[in-house]
């Protein structure tokens, strides 16, 4: 079957690497064009655009299907198209342009948490499962019919960067499957019931990820490792930003404490650095990135402060 692959994170790079190794016929890709990266603004090719040209596949850098490029890609004479993180919604036409049409990937149970951001939403709202779904692409927005589904746990202290890492090769295993069995796939696929849909997951905010220590300790336990890596969880002490990359909940009935910090106060407890949140609950901060260095341990944070009395807001 002749495959047309459109994406260009990391993941969808990881994805299209699997798809080669499995022996697929990968015909042409689509990605996003190049862009500038780093303090110095290089230009540089997508994950998806690096990996291509390392294989010596035909690229079509695009933000937009123009009529041009609707006739290149058409030239590929493509059976199934393929898309992973690419960020366009196609017209019609372009969705009917491959024999086949076109299969998404997407980091999610559909028809729950359909949008740009299904991981982080998943954790954030403190789901205890998720999955990975293989669907055909329609007009809508992760609407269409589906094909397969798998299911997996959310781990107790994952972060949204290390689930999509294990979404992205069940993803990648699940979509392979269904490619090399694609006619007992399509004869079983299964039409969304969209009105079981709760939330949309829409791409967090800076403004989303910053801290408020009155919440309970699991809310912002929750909302530190769906931030993680991007855009990361926040807060402030004085007049500078502190990034909280990693933390974990505190059974206060198992640390002897006098009292509860109070809420937004810093303690060392036996080099535990611990923070009182809302309603008395209490996190223990592991790791931490001041603003302008690099992610540190929580102790040595502390200890480089010099301070008796610490208070993040």
């Amino acid at each position: 079957m002749r495959v047309i692959f459109a994406g260009t994170p990391k993941n969808a790079a990881r994805t299209l690497e699997y798809l080669l190794g499995g022996g697929v016929e990968v015909v042409g890709v689509i990605t996003r064009p190049d862009s500038k990266v780093g303090r110095k603004q290089i230009l540089t090719p997508s994950p998806v655009a690096l990996l291509a040209q390392a294989h010596n596949l035909p690229i079509l850098r695009t933000k937009k299907i123009t009529d041009s490029e609707f006739e290149l890609v058409q030239s590929w004479e493509p059976d199934l198209g393929v898309v992973v993180a690419f960020g366009l919604i196609f017209k019609t036409d372009f969705l009917f342009l491959p024999k086949h049409g076109w299969l998404n990937v997407h980091y999610s149970l559909l028809p729950k948490w359909p949008g740009a951001a299904p991981v982080q939403n998943s954790i954030l709202a403190g789901d205890k499962e998720t999955g990975v779904t293989i669907f055909r692409l329609d007009e809508g927005i992760d609407t269409g019919p589906i094909l397969h589904q798998e299911t997996t746990i959310i781990g107790a202290e994952e972060t949204s960067g290390e689930l999509l890492e294990r979404l992205t090769l069940l993803g990648a295993k699940s979509l392979l499957t269904v490619i090399e069995k694609f006619e007992g796939f399509v004869s079983n696929i299964i039409a969304q019931d969209i009105r079981v849909v709760n939330k949309v997951a829409q791409k967090p905010t800076r403004e989303l990820a910053k801290i408020d220590w009155q919440n309970q300790a699991s809310e912002i336990c929750q909302l530190i490792r769906a931030m993680n890596p991007e855009p990361a969880a926040w807060c402030n002490l004085g007049d500078t930003t502190v990034r909280i990359l990693r933390a974990r909940m505190v059974d206060a009935g198992s640390i002897s404490l006098v009292n509860t910090p109070e809420t937004g106060r810093v303690i060392n407890l036996g080099k535990r650095i611990l923070i009182g949140c809302g309603g008395k609950t209490i996190l223990e901060l592991q790791e931490l990135q001041p603003a302008g260095k690099t992610p540190m341990p929580a102790f040595d944070w502390y200890l480089g402060l010099r301070r008796e009395f610490v208070v993040l807001s």
